[in-house]
């Protein structure tokens, strides 16, 4: 049996976390949906158990029939090919390239969505929310996101952009987990059923220290990428910020 080396865990767990993200922006686009409030938990618990019960046979299956899995570059095929033969891996690869496309498909959804609803709230110039006449498509979104993409391929490689993703969508998870224990602290102090309350206190928390523990894994290097990256929304915050300014004054003085 080979010794387990623990030193390069942390990274190996932020780079395997990338491949669970997305199911929170199942709610981007919940503005389109009929009866959102009815179909998102569902579509959210069904889209997290069938992922998790999915690559828990795929890892199953990868080290169950190889012996050696570091420095294979497609151990998935690998292991495909011994369970199923060259017919099955073939289709085991058609797979993962539908999968491939089905999450670019998504994020070339979901990500002009949030710049054109970022517009809407005069939290980017307002011309990034405009909508083609003819195919009521968010254009100017689409292109920028497409632009933005485009250059994030063009300059790193893949281990590095899934730290950066998943390490962007963590400082969403920590922001988001505070906001709801803050706001069920708020409910607290108002609710009769103090202990309904408090239970509701234990998946925000959850969720809080899982999403810290992933954070303490990245190294200073990759915040400072997190850090370039954000650095871009920058000019598009201080202007946003100013014209709101502008805006509530010139409401005061009418």
């Amino acid at each position: 049996m080979g010794h387990f080396e623990t030193s390069h865990l942390g990274k190996a767990v932020l780079v395997v976390f990338w491949a669970f993200l997305g199911f929170e922006s199942v709610v981007v686009p919940a503005g389109e949906m009929k009866q959102p409030k009815k179909r998102m938990a569902p579509a959210l618990g069904t889209i997290i158990i069938g992922t998790t019960v999915i690559y828990l046979w795929v890892t199953t299956m990868v080290f169950g029939n190889l012996d050696h899995v570091a420095g294979r570059q497609n151990p998935v095929l690998d292991a495909s090919r011994v369970v199923f033969g060259e017919a099955g891996a073939q289709l085991i690869s058609i797979g993962i390239l539908i999968s491939i496309f089905g999450m670019a498909s998504a994020h070339a959804l979901v990500i002009p969505r949030c710049l054109y609803a970022m517009a809407q709230h005069d939290e980017m110039p307002r011309i990034v929310g405009y909508v083609h006449p003819i195919y009521r498509t968010p254009a100017i979104a689409i292109v920028l996101s497409g632009l933005i993409t485009l250059l994030f391929a063009f300059t790193g490689s893949f281990e590095g952009l899934a730290v950066l993703s998943v390490l962007a969508r963590l400082t969403q998870y920590l922001t988001t987990a505070i906001s709801v224990i803050l706001m069920r602290k708020q409910r607290l102090q108002n609710d009769d059923s103090k202990a309904k309350a408090i239970a509701q206190f234990v998946l925000p928390s959850l969720a809080l220290l899982c999403s810290l523990c992933l954070v303490a894994q990245a190294e200073w290097s990759e915040w400072g990428k997190v850090a370039l990256a954000a650095g871009l929304g920058i000019p598009f915050f201080l202007t946003m910020r100013r014209h709101k300014r502008a805006k509530a004054t010139l409401s005061d003085i009418r």
